[in-house]
């Protein structure tokens, strides 16, 4: 056992370097391995051999990569490792490079080494060149990318697993590889991937092996990064191609142009064409083999669709995100959950697609969408996306409104989807859309449809339709539910519809639909609509022949509805009853309304609707009162008005539509009408029609008897109509024992108020064959009427035609009026005549009279005369309709008598009318000492408008005896005129037709005495000519003012005449005068020159200085200026300066009073010429 230390040997201190060296043996032992590493770093080059290991890393590259290697230079390195570089590697096949590496490293494994064997830990492949191409058939000319017959694994991955079983690490910088593929399309698709670094590293039993793999993807310009990270498992056993080959990690690419990449996926996809920017983020785990699972999200931007050219190039692209999870295998994928958003559209889905090894996968996929705005939507379907009426749906008739899918599949192939036009695609859909709030209109309707709300199902190619609902306008559309089959065909339609119908808003919809001017006038002034219609009708059919196959199965509810029309005069109300229906048969069970105070009951059935020969029975009843409803037109026919009393209707509809009987009976015995100026009916006055016929094919009618009983008089009426829709064939005849002038003189008001008699009688046949070459389809009329000492008065005339008789003969179409003779108002006339009842017929008339007045055809009235307006068509317009056709040529001649207020004798005249032209030529008559003579054309224009075109020729008439006669006035002016004019004027009344008067007239007279005008009084009270000499202007009153002429012409337009050379010459004074005068109001717009002269000789022997008066300093001659304004019965008249005139206007005037001063002119220069020469100048 060991002692302790002496007392003291602690204070004794050792050698410092001995006490280092001796307590740190680890130093030592560092120092003397540095010293032996030294020394093995000298002797290790040594140790290897260069060529050895030279071949051993280039063997197992082309081994991997199945193809020649060269390397320039081979050198070892120790200060980063030990290993071996080699610098310009060069591969190539078959004497051609294909690709070369700056520089490849190979990391060396001492210990191994050192024991003999040849062991890289890492392989460092640095700035490699690839040029990859695929061929046309397939093949690459990398001979390791072309897949192996059998090979479980692709080529590139075998080639990985080759390398790492080799190489524990394998890393690869900055390289650069040109992808040419020839195989994927028609045109070569060129790829450079570029800054591409990858590092492969075996796993062992703590791990997988790794892989990381980044780098920049350029194609037509566009640049993408790239980078997958992450364990890959199986990879060194992959070189055998038993193991499935795995990978656990992530990924990532980012903006990505799919036109790149097109090629490798257009066969996956449905579309034509798919342009867009991609970028994807996700994760990846397992194997192709035993299965993988990915989840991440894909981001579409620019996002643009083509489908069969289905989208437009307006389409503005969007952007979409899709968040995925998914799992699958080499042959299927599984998606647990995909979501994808783009724009307010978010759509969910989930499914598989099974076998993606071939060339038409299956796809089995169900997706929902949330709720979607139609504008959105309307972003997402552009126009050409379906058929054209289906994009004009979408685009232009769906306004608002949302939309959304609902447990939406599909289940097919992907086929399919590329033939969606195919109708067994179709089959492979299922799926429910649901619609809220939507709006739908269409330019046809008044109104859109309104919140629409509603389920259409789509399952095994039919659309079920579930409680649809909404408005249309006010109306309520309750339900629309059923189904529609076989769409991928002609579809099947079962659809039930049930509404509630606003009838203001159909009656504004069936405005809009009708052409009629008259018919939509009839619908617009409906007014005070209520009430409600109820549609409850299954509707079913074929839409291939919708005619034959459609059926209705139902019930319409008419309830309280009402109306006001301004023709029934009272409304309409409480109309109220049921329409049943079926398949076959339309049952009207009882429709009453009232009228005022007139009920009205409507029954009957309608049988076999939709067949061939459908059926009816109707009965209609009624109990008029006609005080209630004095503008009706619901029974009687035209304008009835006036009306009191009651009348009782009934009028029964049997039979088909190829033959129906018709029975109708109408008493109104108990009442008093008007109808349309023509009929008056006075109450107790027996009035009874009865009808009884049938109707055979729609187009023949048979009138077994048709009776008129009015008073004690009959007319009756038999035959038939053939084709009288057309008015082909007719057989009619009328007959009368006597119809008595009293009977009508209490029911026709022209033979109102006529005391007297006679009566009318005869027989009238009416024969129109169908038309053909020879007949032409004529009316042929064969009959004979005698009118006896009868009284009678036409509408269109004032006086009443008295003691007629005559006798009308009717064969084959033409007319015959002999003895035709009696009074018409004041004379006597006679009359023969022929003509033609062809359409349009012509009558020729050859008419004499003793006389004929004016007064007589249209009243007392001033009717010319008159200045309010006055609508002078209206009694054309009253004319029958076929004698307002016709052509009308009259011969007439009277004695005497008078036009208006001009007496006339001997006149003459010829007049044709033809569609409603009137052409007079001429009327020739004598009046007050001259000749009258009348041209004219007057016809009757579009909207009541009167065009009027004459010429007037009146020759040496005495101004004196017109105008006592025609205005009663005393003597004014006396003298013969002359007239010349040709008016044309255009209007509805004789206002307009004043205003719109052009033309010219010219008037001229020789010589006569003025006595009384209002306006020269005027101007004569205002002429003051004493101040220069002692005259007298002329007193007309006396001795009046004898004139030597009077000229003017006058041009007229707009109905203002206008002249400027209107001149009245007299020994006293010369008057001129230029202007306007409104023919429609009679005022008056004129400036007057009035010259006052005398004998020059004896002015100038009574005022020495007359030359100075006369001719002033300026030598002008003296003249007077007048305005005269208002109407010409009481104008205005006041002096007026010259200066104030116009310009124009005081030149007219001073040329015409000058004229006579040209003599004054010369007298006075001959005062001052010499004795010899002034009696040439006064000659």
């Amino acid at each position: 056992m060991k002692s302790k230390p002496e007392p003291g040997d602690s204070a004794k201190r050792p050698d410092p370097k001995k006490y280092w060296f001796k307590r740190t043996p680890l130093a030592a032992g560092f120092i003397y391995f540095v010293a032996l590493g030294i020394a093995f770093l000298y002797v290790l080059p040594a140790m290897f051999e260069a060529e050895r290991y030279k071949s051993f890393v280039l063997d197992i590259i082309s081994k991997a990569i199945q193809t020649d290697i060269t390397a320039e230079n081979i050198d070892l390195h120790l200060l980063d490792g030990p290993g071996i570089t080699f610098d310009n590697i060069v591969i190539s096949r078959g004497n051609r490079p294909i690709a070369t590496v700056k520089k490849i490293k190979a990391d060396i494994n001492i210990w191994e080494s050192l024991k003999g064997d040849i062991s890289i830990t890492r392989l460092k492949v640095e700035d490699p060149v690839i040029r990859l191409v695929r061929r046309r058939d397939g093949s690459f000319n990398f001979p390791a990318l072309d897949r192996k017959a059998g090979a479980k694994q692709p080529a590139v991955m075998l080639a990985a697993a080759t390398l790492l079983h080799a190489f524990e690490m394998v890393t690869l910088d900055n390289a650069t590889i040109e992808w040419v593929d020839r195989h994927a399309s028609l045109s070569p698709v060129r790829i450079s991937l570029s800054k591409l670094n990858a590092r492969l590293a075996r796993g062992d039993f703590r791990g997988p092996s790794m892989i990381n793999i980044s780098g920049e993807l350029k194609s037509k310009g566009n640049r993408t990064k790239f980078n997958i990270a992450g364990g890959v498992t199986h990879l060194d056993k992959g070189a055998t191609g038993d193991a499935d080959i795995g990978f656990n990690g992530r990924a990532s690419i980012g903006k990505l142009d799919v036109q790149n990449i097109w090629p490798y996926i257009s066969g996956f996809l449905p579309f034509q064409r798919l342009d867009c920017i991609l970028s994807w983020d996700g994760t990846f785990s397992g194997g192709f083999s035993r299965g993988f699972k990915s989840k991440g999200r894909l981001g579409l931007f620019a996002l643009g669709i083509r489908y069969r050219e289905a989208f437009s190039e307006d389409v503005k692209p969007q952007d979409a995100l899709i968040d995925y999870v998914l799992t699958g295998t080499r042959k299927r994928l599984d998606i647990s959950s995909m979501r994808m958003r783009m724009g307010q559209l978010d759509v969910k889905a989930k499914g598989n697609i099974s076998r993606l090894d071939t060339f038409n996968p299956v796809i089995n996929a169900s997706f929902s969408t949330n709720e979607m705005e139609v504008s959105e939507l309307k972003k997402l379907l552009p126009d050409k996306v379906l058929t054209p009426q289906q994009s004009t749906f979408i685009t232009s008739n769906t306004i608002s409104g949302k939309v959304a899918l609902r447990d939406f599949s599909f289940k097919g192939d992907l086929e399919k989807l590329r033939n969606l036009d195919n109708p067994d695609s179709l089959r492979a859909f299922t799926g429910a859309l649901f619609v809220s709030g939507m709006r739908f209109a269409f330019h046809d309707l008044s109104f859109p449809f309104d919140d629409i709300h509603g389920f259409v199902s789509l399952k095994e190619n039919k659309l079920a339709l579930s409680k649809i609902s909404g408005k249309y306008g006010k109306s309520k559309i309750e339900e629309i539910s059923g189904e529609i089959s076989r769409i991928h065909d002609w579809p099947d339609f079962n659809v039930r519809i049930i509404a509630d119908l606003d009838l203001e808003e159909a009656r504004q919809l069936l405005a809009l639909r009708v052409t009629s001017p008259e018919f939509r006038w009839h619908i617009n002034a409906l007014k005070d609509i209520e009430g409600s219609i109820k549609w409850d009708i299954v509707v079913t059919g074929n839409a291939e022949d919708p005619i034959k196959t459609v059926a209705l199965d139902g019930k319409v509810l008419f309830d309280k509805v009402g109306f006001y029309h301004p023709s029934f005069g009272l409304p309409i109300y409480d109309l109220t009853g049921l329409m049943e229906m079926d398949l076959n048969d339309m049952q009207v069970e009882s429709i009453t309304w009232k009228a005022g105070s007139s009920p009205f009951e409507l029954s009957g059935v309608l049988k076999d609707v939709f067949k061939e020969d459908p059926s009816f029975d109707f009965t209609l009843l009624s109990d008029i009162f006609l005080d209630d409803i004095n503008k009706t037109k619901l029974i009687t026919f035209g304008d009835v008005y006036d009306q009191s009393g009651q009348a009782l209707v009934k009028l029964k509809l049997k039979g088909d539509f190829k033959k129906f009987e018709i029975f109708q009976w109408l008493d109104a015995t108990e009442a008093e009408y008007r109808f349309e100026n023509l009929i008056r009916k006075e109450k107790g006055v027996k009035n009874i029609f009865t009808f009884k016929g049938s109707v055979r094919n729609i187009d023949s009618i048979q009138i077994d008897r048709l009776v008129l009983q009015l008073g004690e008089s009959k007319v009756v009426m038999t035959g038939k109509v053939d084709e009288f829709l057309r008015g082909q064939e007719l057989n009619l005849t009328f007959s009368t024992d006597g119809v008595l002038l009293n009977d009508l003189d209490r029911f026709l008001v022209p033979f109102q108020n006529i005391d007297g008699g006679g009566y009318i009688n005869g027989w009238l046949s009416i024969v129109k064959e169908k038309s053909d070459e020879t007949t032409k389809g004529r009316l042929k009329l064969d009959g004979k009427l005698i009118m006896d000492n009868a009284d009678f008065k036409l509408p269109i005339f004032a006086a009443a035609f008295r003691e007629v008789d005559a006798q009308f003969d009717l064969v084959g179409g033409r007319i015959f009026l002999s003895n035709g003779k009696g009074r018409f108002g004041k004379g006597k006339f006679t009359v023969t005549g022929h003509g033609r009842l062809d359409d349009p017929p012509e009558f020729n008339l050859n008419v004499k009279a003793d006389s004929l007045y004016l007064d007589d055809f249209i009243g007392k009235d001033q009717f010319f005369d008159k200045t309010e307006e006055i609508d002078i068509s209206d009694g054309i317009e009253k004319l029958p309709g076929y004698l307002e056709r016709g052509s009308w040529n009259i011969v007439g001649i009277s004695k005497t008598g008078d036009i208006s207020n001009i007496t006339y004798h001997d006149l003459s005249t010829t007049i044709s009318i033809n569609n409603n032209n009137f052409h007079i030529s001429p009327i020739y008559f004598s009046a007050y000492g001259g000749t009258w003579q009348w041209n004219g054309d007057v016809a009757l224009g579009a909207d009541k408008m009167i065009l009027i075109d004459s010429v007037a020729n009146i020759q040496d008439f005495a101004i004196d005896g017109y105008l006592k006669e025609v205005y009663h006035s005393e003597k004014q002016i006396t003298g013969k005129m002359n007239l010349n004019g040709k008016i044309s004027s255009a209007g509805k009344s004789w206002e307009e037709i004043k205003r719109g008067m052009e033309g010219s007239i010219a008037i001229h007279s020789d010589e006569g005495v003025i006595h009384r005008f209002e306006i020269l009084s005027k101007i004569f009270s205002l002429l003051n000519v004493s101040q220069y000499f002692r005259l007298k202007a002329p007193d007309l009153s006396v001795d009046g003012m004898p004139y030597t002429g009077i000229t003017a012409n006058f041009a007229v337009k707009d109905g203002v005449a206008t002249t400027d050379d209107l001149m009245v010459d007299s020994e006293a004074m010369r008057i001129s005068s230029v202007g306007d005068y409104d023919i429609a109001t009679g005022e008056v717009d004129m400036r007057v020159g009035v010259m006052p002269f005398v004998a020059i000789d004896r002015v100038v022997s009574a005022v020495p200085v007359v030359g100075y008066v006369f001719a002033g300093e300026k030598e002008s001659f003296i003249a007077s200026y007048y305005l005269v304004t208002g109407p010409i019965s009481w104008a205005k008249v006041e002096a007026i300066p010259l200066q104030s005139i116009a310009m124009g206007v005081a030149g007219i005037l001073k040329r015409f009073i000058m004229l006579p001063a040209i003599a004054v002119e010369a007298i006075i220069k001959n005062m001052k010429e010499p004795d010899s020469k002034k009696k040439k100048t006064a000659e």
